[in-house]
């Protein structure tokens, strides 16, 4: 018997920086959480992406560091119901993509870099 899963909402604002490699492969960055992941398609980034943001927020409670990093953030967390097992908890973190757009560096421009 397969146990219940509880979603719970952050309300959060990410952007993910997508393209595909030139092998054929999804790639992923996330600059405000210093986060590359990488795919074999499209779809299994996106389930990615939700599994380590999930991860990502059950570390945060694991070490006491969640309010701060919701605080440090501007992100805001729906209350977990009572009497619900952490493990059975998904934390259903909202992002978007946007298309990263290769670009050579200019040779006067030490700022510029790419992903």
């Amino acid at each position: 018997m397969s146990r219940k899963r509880t979603i719970v909402h952050v309300n959060a604002n990410i952007t993910w920086g997508v393209k595909k490699t030139e092998a054929g492969n999804w790639l992923a960055i996330c600059d405000s959480l210093k986060l590359t992941l990488q795919a074999r398609t499209y779809a299994e980034l996106m389930e990615d992406i939700g599994l380590t943001l999930d991860a990502l927020i059950k570390e945060l409670l694991s070490t006491n560091d969640l309010d701060r990093f919701m605080r440090e953030h501007g992100w805001k967390l729906e209350p977990v119901p009572k009497r619900t097992k952490q493990e059975d908890v998904f934390y259903d973190v909202p992002f978007e993509f946007v298309r990263q757009i290769k670009r050579r560096p200019k040779a006067h421009d030490s700022s510029a870099h790419v992903h």
